[in-house]
């Protein structure tokens, strides 16, 4: 099923921050090498713009209320000193890195951590202890943070200060 690429216009349909082409020519301007069928990019791609609209937020709101992405926003605005419109390079850029990252695995591993592996509790001076199955963490994409931040993008989860000397 070929990508719907978000244009700049506000696409009720779009499924990707990037074509297929896009993907490629990041992956070959990094020397980046894999045997992925184009099917498997492609689900990488649409993995990869879920995971980015799901985790960041950006400034002002949507050109539409019926966008599918993040992007566009409702109007151009600078970050220091840069003007972002459309759909931002930062963000493609983004989404390629997240891309390459789901070719080899899912971006939001579906661990159980809520399960409870281990509960102790002391009653007198109030004391308790929980250890969960299987918590690991959340999986941190720190560059596409500072890609994020970039355009004025925060990580939901947390924030990235993005500091120019």
């Amino acid at each position: 099923m070929a990508l719907n690429v978000e244009d700049g216009s506000g696409l009720a349909a779009a499924d990707a921050g990037v074509s297929l082409a896009e993907f490629n020519a990041f992956l070959a301007s990094r020397n980046i090498t894999t045997t992925a069928t184009d099917a498997a990019k492609e689900a990488a791609i649409r993995e990869a713009t879920s995971f980015a609209d799901a985790n960041y937020t950006l400034p002002l709101s949507p050109l539409k209320a019926t966008q599918a992405l993040i992007v566009p926003r409702d109007a151009d605005y600078y970050i220091d000193g840069k003007l972002i419109s459309g759909v931002p390079a930062k963000y493609k850029e983004a989404i390629n890195v997240l891309a390459n990252e789901a070719l080899s695995g899912s971006l939001a591993p579906l661990d159980d951590t809520s399960a409870i592996k281990r509960k102790r509790d002391k009653v007198d001076v109030i004391e308790e202890e929980v250890e969960y199955a299987g918590a690991k963490g959340v999986r941190k994409f720190v560059a596409v943070d500072r890609l994020m931040a970039q355009i004025g993008g925060t990580n939901k989860g947390s924030s990235v200060s993005l500091v120019r000397a």
